[in-house]
């Protein structure tokens, strides 16, 4: 299990308007072809967020799938899949989000898809990292959040 720093905001990096905009989004792409070794349960990390935003939602745009089998899972410290559980990134072109799921049955049933409804308010510093769920090493994915920060503007 390895630890992979692909971080965006540790060094000076913000969101367009910064992190006094009150809304912002953040994009990396994240290339398993690089030559890095990328097995299961390791974590890239991809996002400094400081204390004060919101992130209200995530996505990931599979550009290249993997082929075979393959599951990612987006979150924090606090759970590392709360943004994205199991997020399958095996075919190009797919968009996986924090959603609703629909299950068809008798009743047809809604699950929500998002351990932090309503967003996640980061109360102190954060690091938004992927899980890997198995062996990667030939997709490219591009990954967003979107949020807002809770102290814009100054307040009084």
């Amino acid at each position: 299990m390895t630890t992979h720093n692909k971080r965006k905001g540790s060094a000076g990096y913000a969101p367009g308007g910064g992190w006094n905009s009150p809304w912002w989004m953040m994009e990396t792409t994240v290339d398993f072809a690089d030559g890095t070794t990328y097995e299961a349960a390791d974590t890239v990390q991809l996002f400094d967020i400081p204390a004060g935003c919101w992130i209200l939602l995530a996505t990931i745009h599979v550009q290249t799938g993997e082929g075979d089998t393959c599951t990612v899972d987006l979150g924090d410290a606090d759970s590392t899949d709360g943004f994205i559980d199991g997020g399958d990134i095996e075919t190009a072109g797919v968009y996986i989000g924090n959603e609703l799921a629909l299950t068809e049955g008798t009743p047809n049933t809604l699950t929500d898809t998002y351990v932090f409804p309503g967003g996640r308010l980061c109360a102190a510093d954060e690091i938004v990292s992927l899980v890997l769920g198995h062996n990667t090493d030939a997709a490219k994915i591009t990954v967003r959040i979107f949020g807002i920060t809770a102290q814009a503007g100054g307040g009084d």
